[in-house]
């Protein structure tokens, strides 16, 4: 008979269906930096605005590994991912607010 995993206490699963909030530089550059190929793929969309909440939708998906709408409690990305996303991208972060 197979035994079923261990779930999660409510409290780490919470923490895991959550975008993190204190992220240093390292953690940055780890789970948000853009491959060149997805970053050929952001040049694709046209408009300012496309471009970076495309680059947040793929930066979302490497970590934590969901995209923006499936977070339910939590509809802000951090500025540091933001700004993070918008210096590789090369937009200012006021275009991910378009």
């Amino acid at each position: 008979m197979k035994k079923s995993p261990p779930s999660l206490p409510d409290e780490q699963r919470q923490i895991m269906m959550e975008i993190p909030t204190a992220l240093d530089a390292r953690d940055l550059a780890r789970y948000y930096t853009l491959t060149p190929e997805e970053l050929e793929l952001v040049n694709h969309r046209r408009r300012p605005a496309n471009r970076f909440g495309f680059a947040v939708q793929l930066a979302l998906l490497h970590f934590p590994g969901r995209p923006l709408a499936e977070y339910r409690n939590q509809k802000q990305v951090p500025r540091a991912i933001l700004t993070s996303i918008a210096q590789q991208i090369n937009l200012p972060v006021s275009a991910y607010a378009e």
